[in-house]
């Protein structure tokens, strides 16, 4: 037992030495896997704080809430306040001071308020968005950039993944070596 503890050892210890010291697996090596595996995401994400005027969808006929909601937006443009316009103007049934409707990453809202808001810069402000609760006016408060849930639930097995393969392609060049190295005599 002891003879098959000691050989043991020393594989494990050559194995260490000439091979899995070798391996070197980078976070970009990961991040690059993930996004090959996964092409329409994206390793990082952003969450939003926004706000809203809502003219919602029921109350009055659609062209109507939208002639609002146009007028409203042209008040924002004018340089009103779009907090004193929102406690005005927003039929929003949960509404917030200031016309405050939270923080969310991305996926967790809307389509179109999601597709509306990624391209501005916080204070500005966009709409009307049309949705099927009636038509929203946003305002970007802030964005921050956030790493992504599912790139940090995979991490882990992606680097094992990868390391998995450096070790069988690390293993198979050091025996190509050693076969070079050693010299055989038949007499």
């Amino acid at each position: 037992y002891q003879d098959f503890i000691k050989k043991r050892l020393e594989r494990q210890s050559l194995i260490e030495k000439a091979i899995t010291s070798k391996i070197k697996i980078s976070d970009e090596d990961v991040v690059a896997l993930y996004e090959s595996k996964n092409k329409d995401l994206s390793v990082n994400s952003f969450e939003f704080k926004l706000a809203h005027i809502l003219f919602r969808a029921g109350k009055r006929s659609d062209e109507e809430q939208q002639s609002r909601a146009e007028s409203v937006m042209k008040k924002i443009k004018n340089g009103e306040n779009f907090e004193e316009l929102a406690s005005q103007y927003s039929e929003d049934p949960n509404y917030s001071e200031g016309g405050y409707l939270g923080t969310f990453k991305m996926g967790e809202f809307l389509k179109p308020l999601e597709d509306a808001v990624k391209t501005l810069a916080p204070g500005e402000v966009t709409g009307p968005v049309k949705t099927k609760m009636g038509f929203h006016i946003l305002k970007l408060l802030e964005r921050h950039i956030v790493p992504d849930a599912k790139f940090e639930q995979q991490k882990e097995q992606l680097r094992g993944e990868l390391y998995q393969k450096a070790f069988v392609k690390q293993f198979q060049f050091w025996l190509d070596q050693k076969r070079q190295d050693a010299f055989i005599r038949i007499n």
